[in-house]
């Protein structure tokens, strides 16, 4: 993992089809912060800390307003798959740990249908920002999309024209802010 006097960052993600096997999924589940899971490092800067609903909106706008960019149709929200993505982010930040399989076994895509959610593609991107002067802010959202769109596994999970919705979920420490996108068709 990237640590600098400031701060820990790290990125993942994963796409899943409906008739993909689970190991396709788990083969990237240990990823962490390399090039070959697509991990970035980047600096942090400060400014006045968001409620989590404030960051998932301003997460959820950047990324429309990043496919409109590319000539792509937003995404709409889906309040199902927030909470999904919400209680993964809140997992991680619990229980230490940062892989798209949660510690009880569950892949992004099982945690889409417990959560209620019919999909027939789903992907995800997760990702979290460590700062010990603090985290949640508008700075700290910036960041988190520049990584993404600079890593080639979030960038075409934020560019796949199929996706239909999105769902975002993010759950604040003192020092972590932890994010996590469930898109799906």
């Amino acid at each position: 993992m990237f640590i600098n006097s400031i701060g820990t960052h790290a990125l993942d993600s994963v796409n899943v089809m409906r008739h993909t096997t689970p190991a396709l999924v788990e083969n990237k589940d240990n990823a962490r912060l390399s090039a070959a899971s697509g991990g970035v490092k980047a600096s942090v800067q400060v400014s006045s800390s968001l409620s989590s609903i404030e960051i998932e909106r301003q997460i959820f706008e950047m990324t429309n307003e990043i496919r409109i960019e590319h000539g792509l149709s937003p995404v709409r929200y889906h309040a199902t798959s927030a909470a999904a993505a919400k209680g993964h982010s809140a997992d991680m930040i619990d229980n230490d740990y940062f892989t798209h399989k949660s510690r009880d076994g569950r892949t992004p895509a099982a945690r889409m249908t417990d959560a209620g959610v019919y999909w027939v593609s789903t992907g995800e991107n997760i990702g979290y920002i460590y700062d010990s002067r603090g985290s949640g802010t508008s700075a700290d959202v910036e960041q988190l999309m520049d990584m993404w769109m600079k890593s080639p596994s979030h960038r075409a999970n934020i560019l796949n024209p199929e996706w239909q919705y999105l769902g975002v979920g993010v759950e604040l420490s003192n020092d972590t802010m932890m994010a996590t996108q469930e898109f799906y068709y």
